[in-house]
């Protein structure tokens, strides 16, 4: 039998093309044709996609570059980061209660992250003969990092763009 270098994200990936197909005819015979858009929300409904999407193939370029258990630490900082894009995008308030506690969630991600700190990929002599290696395993952990910012940002972003459409009172707003 071939084997295939298909990863679990490929695989979700292109099985989703799959089940649109297959949804699609369902939800048009049930007399919801889900692409039938109100014309004030449709800008905001591509955005959200356009941010959805972005966010997902940055969190998994971030997972070529550093550990899983980072890249999905900084992605779930998303929440932390949606406060402040909604106050910028939505106006509505931020309570001094909420920055003190978005505070202590960056803080304790970091503490967790520590992005300062890289994952040893190989040994290194007492001499340090590998001190090559190890500052380009620091550079690919850091961009790693970056990514996973990247990826949580367009995820915050595309949550205030859910908000944004649940105003609109469709079916379909997330």
């Amino acid at each position: 039998m071939t084997k295939y270098q298909l990863a679990v994200p490929e695989v979700v990936y292109y099985a989703s093309f799959l089940l649109v197909g297959a949804f699609y005819p369902i939800t048009l015979f049930y007399g919801q044709d889900v692409l039938r858009i109100p014309k004030k929300c449709q800008s905001t409904l591509v955005l959200r996609v356009i941010s959805g999407f972005f966010s997902d193939v940055l969190l998994f370029v971030a997972f070529e570059y550093t550990t899983y258990s980072k890249a999905f630490c900084l992605f779930f900082t998303n929440t932390l980061m949606t406060p402040f894009l909604a106050r910028y995008m939505l106006n509505e308030k931020i309570k001094k209660w909420d920055i003190i506690g978005i505070m202590f969630g960056f803080t304790g991600m970091v503490l967790l992250v520590q992005p300062w700190k890289s994952v040893a990929r190989g040994t290194q002599s007492a001499s340090g003969s590998v001190a090559g290696e190890a500052e380009y395993s620091f550079f690919r952990d850091f961009i790693g990092c970056l990514f996973g910012i990247a990826a949580a940002l367009a995820a915050a972003l595309a949550l205030v763009y859910i908000r944004k459409l649940s105003k609109f009172d469709m079916h379909y707003s997330l």
